[in-house]
């Protein structure tokens, strides 16, 4: 065998390490895509306690949930969301 392939133990050990994680919440949530369905589900993820990767390719949007805002109760809504418990990155 080259070593290529995981055994059957590896994925088990994987599968309790990750386990572990989510349980505890010490496991980082990535979610791709920052729109309607993404922005929803790193909030319902950081209201349950864990910490967030969010990631999208329109620069502007990351800008957006990256930096104070000034444009009403949309920014403060999205600053509540993100406070201390989101990372918001872009590579456009």
């Amino acid at each position: 065998m080259d070593g290529s392939h995981a055994t059957a133990t590896d994925k088990r050990t994987t599968h309790a390490r990750l386990q572990d994680l989510i349980e505890t919440g010490r496991a980082v949530i990535g979610v791709i895509g920052l729109g309607y369905v993404g922005l929803p589900l790193v909030r319902a993820f950081a209201g349950s306690g864990f910490r967030c990767l969010g990631f999208d390719i329109d620069r502007s949007k990351v800008l957006k949930l990256g930096l104070p805002l000034t444009d009403g109760e949309k920014a403060q809504a999205i600053r509540a969301l993100l406070a201390g418990q989101t990372t918001v990155e872009g590579r456009p």
